[in-house]
C-alpha cells in the first residue's frame, strides 16, 4: 500500500527533526530514519497498529523512540493516510473532537495547538 502523510504529519516530522537537530544532528537523523522505516513497514502490513481512539483509525507505536503514528487504511484506494506522528507524551486525540456534518468525518478542534483537519 502507498503511504501518504497529511500536512500535519509532515509538520510533525519537520518539527521533531528540528527539535533533535538543535541538540545532535545524528540523533535527529536516527529518529527520522526509524519513523520512515516504520511508515514503510505499515505500507507492507497496514493492520500492524492497534485500533485507534476514533472509528476507522489505527495507531502504531515506534517503541524505541516513543512516537505514535496515527493513521487510516483505505483498502479501496490501497493507501494509508497518516494523520499525525506525535510523541506518546503529547496529547492525542484532543479532548473534544468535533464532527464535520458534511462528511461525517472527525476533525480535532483547533484548540491546544492542533490544526483542524477533516478527511473521509
Amino acid at each position: 500500500m502507498k503511504v501518504r502523510l497529511s500536512d500535519e504529519a509532515q509538520r510533525d516530522i519537520d518539527a521533531l527533526y528540528a527539535y533533535y537537530d538543535a541538540w545532535n544532528d545524528a540523533v535527529a537523523d536516527r529518529i527520522v530514519a526509524a519513523l520512515l522505516g516504520s511508515l514503510r513497514g505499515l505500507g507492507h502490513f497496514p493492520l500492524l497498529g492497534k485500533s485507534g481512539r476514533y472509528s476507522g483509525t489505527r495507531a502504531h507505536i515506534v517503541l524505541r523512540y516513543g512516537y505514535r503514528i496515527t493513521y487510516e487504511v483505505d483498502e479501496g484506494a490501497a493507501t494509508i493516510g497518516v494523520i499525525r506522528i506525535l510523541h506518546r507524551a503529547q496529547r492525542w486525540p484532543p479532548e473534544t473532537p468535533i464532527e464535520d456534518s458534511s462528511t461525517g468525518a472527525w476533525a480535532p478542534r483547533s484548540t491546544n495547538g492542533y490544526a483542524t483537519r477533516t478527511h473521509g
